[in-house]
């Protein structure tokens, strides 16, 4: 039996749908060339492999001598056939398959010019065989590194590092092409498995102590690259909070506590402040219930701000707190807490006070003092809660305590600087007054003003005039009635009245107008009877008022969305007779 060679290429040998055979036309020779190539710390083989053959026509096509026609059909079929790389190219002899090439790369394909019916043509192929490959198949440049770090935290840092270059080995659409190479090689070699990146130096630590994190990967399609980093966190060691602080961090299986603290301090500062940054991280098998059962709790974060310092008591109610919860998504929780040595809440326990100013200032022409008041209420803890504490403690307080506060401060200075003994009293009632709340920042600050100018209780402004005609003796003037132009004046033994007017105007305080206890009527009353009293002669007789205009607010309630008038006067006019008169 006559031997016979044959040449397939396709994505299947078996079936003769699948494959191009060369049918009808000369078997072209092949001829094999092997190139070594270093990839990995290896040498391996390239194979390039040439198809050359003679193409003469193998459908004879009438009417054309030369046979064109028939020559451009097979010319097709080579290119039709060949138009796909990464198949498979075989040689058969008597149906067997002698040699196999897989994922063949089809780098050129050329024809010479047709020369009498015949034509030459040569087909260049590229192949990286499976059997150079030793588990490696499908990549070149594979490249593995582990770092460690032994942080000063107590935590050991871990770098994995897998990358490799891949190359197609199989036509078949979203399989074997070469990033799906590189990156399942990469893939199998990175994850939670200890004995990956386990240095030897260090026990203790199980795949459960095993923490990433963070995965970065770097994917390049076109040159078929595929990179991935994996920094891994593990604790190996107890985390002291302090000397006797019983605050110490263990391991525990599957978490990983980070802390650190730093500590401010300078010259301007009033107090010393300390910053705690508490970190949880979890593993992969953590839940979110788990990584928030291990918040720490401001009793831990004391401790560590505490052995932070030496010899300085910290205030056990924090500055502030701030928590990072993505124990959802990340399975960790970032608690920052900052504490000072500022120990007034704790000696007062009502974890909130006023911090303020007084400020007294004379002038010298008028001489009148005026004191000034401001500052603002302290507490701690969140915004809704400071808000809450704050507002309500003006109120109850610091509302009703301005007016002391700052009339302590002026009674020291009074006596002993500004006028010796005199002890001018200080107006009860303020000039002006401001409060300032901010419930979204939760601050609270106020400020007063007070003066000592002269005053009277109940009123913020108190002013009387007092107008008096006094008594004249009358006098008439008479002609003569015998000499024109003479005339003589007799005295009528007679004096006018005398006359006095009573004007006393005032602006009432507002609380004493919305305790709706005050008498305002009755009050101008009893100081226009005072005045009448000291300024009317008490040798006076027949005393008669002429006239009264009195005029106060009503009383409403405090509750009245009517508005409220605070002003108040009284008008009266008196007339009597005294002994002498002006000009006696």
């Amino acid at each position: 039996m006559e031997s016979t060679v044959k040449i397939r290429y396709g994505s299947s040998l078996s079936s003769p749908d699948n494959y191009f055979d060369f049918s009808g036309m000369p078997t072209p020779y092949l001829s094999r060339n092997q190139e070594m190539v270093y990839y990995g710390g290896k040498w391996c083989q390239l194979t390039a492999i040439t198809l050359d053959g003679q193409i003469i026509g193998s459908e004879p096509v009438s009417g054309e001598n030369l046979n064109t026609l028939s020559i451009k059909k097979d010319r097709e079929k080579i290119l039709s056939g060949f138009s796909e790389s990464f198949n498979k190219l075989a040689v058969y002899e008597n149906n067997t398959a002698y040699k196999i090439f897989d994922g063949c790369i089809i780098k050129d394909i050329s024809f010479s010019p047709a020369n009498y019916g015949a034509q030459d043509y040569s087909i260049s192929i590229e192949c990286l065989e499976n059997d150079e490959f030793q588990g490696t198949f499908g990549v070149m440049e594979p490249q593995e590194s582990v770092n460690f770090t032994d942080n000063r935290d107590g935590t050991l840092g871990i770098s994995h590092t897998v990358s490799a270059q891949g190359f197609t080995t199989n036509s078949s659409a979203g399989s074997n092409v070469a990033i799906v190479n590189a990156k399942n090689f990469v893939e199998s070699r990175t994850g939670y498995d200890i004995n990956k990146v386990i240095p030897q130096f260090t026990s203790g630590i199980s795949n459960n102590n095993l923490v990433i994190n963070d995965i970065n990967r770097e994917i390049n399609r076109v040159d078929g690259t595929y990179s991935c980093t994996i920094n891994y966190m593990v604790q190996t060691g107890v985390i002291p909070a302090g000397t006797g602080s019983g605050e110490n961090l263990a391991i525990q299986a599957g978490i990983v506590n980070m802390v650190d603290t730093s500590i401010s301090s300078g010259a301007q500062d009033d107090f010393l402040t300390v910053t705690v940054n508490y970190s949880v991280k979890g593993d992969k098998y953590a839940t979110p219930t788990s990584v928030r059962n291990n918040k720490p709790t401001t009793g831990t974060l004391h401790s560590f701000a505490s052995g932070a310092v030496k010899g300085t008591t910290i205030c056990s109610l924090p500055l502030s707190l701030d928590v990072d919860d993505n124990a959802d998504t990340n399975k960790s929780i970032a608690v920052t807490a900052t504490y000072d040595n500022n120990t007034i809440y704790e000696s007062l326990n009502t974890g909130v006070y006023f911090d303020y100013n007084v400020d007294v200032s004379t002038d010298d022409v008028t001489d009148v003092a005026t004191v000034s008041i401001n500052g603002e209420i302290k507490a701690r803890g969140n915004n809704r809660a400071q808000f809450a504490l704050k507002s309500g403690y003006y109120h109850d307080v610091i509302k009703n305590s301005l007016f002391s506060l700052a009339n302590s401060t002026y009674s020291g200075v009074n006596l002993n600087v500004l006028y010796g003994n005199a002890a001018w009293a200080l107006n009860p009632i303020a000039t002006n007054s401001d409060v300032t709340m901010n419930p979204i920042a939760g601050t609270v600050n106020c400020s007063a003003s007070f003066d000592n100018k002269d005053f009277k209780s109940n009123y913020k402004n108190f002013t009387y005039k007092v107008d008096v005609t006094p008594s004249l003796r009358q006098y008439s003037a008479k002609p003569s009635c015998n000499q024109n132009g003479l005339y003589k004046v007799f005295d009528l033994n007679t004096k006018t009245r005398e006359k006095i007017n009573l004007n006393v105007s005032s602006k009432a305080d507002k609380d004493t107008y919305a305790n709706g206890n005050f008498n305002f009527l009755k009050s101008m009353h009893d100081y226009a009877n005072t005045l009448r009293v000291a300024m009317i002669p008490a040798s006076a007789s027949d005393i008669v008022i002429e006239s009264e205009s009195p005029s106060a607010p009503e009383v409403y309630s405090p509750n009245s969305a009517l508005q409220q008038n605070f002003d108040s006067s009284i008008s009266q006019g008196y007339t009597y007779e005294v002994n002498s008169s002006f000009y006696s």
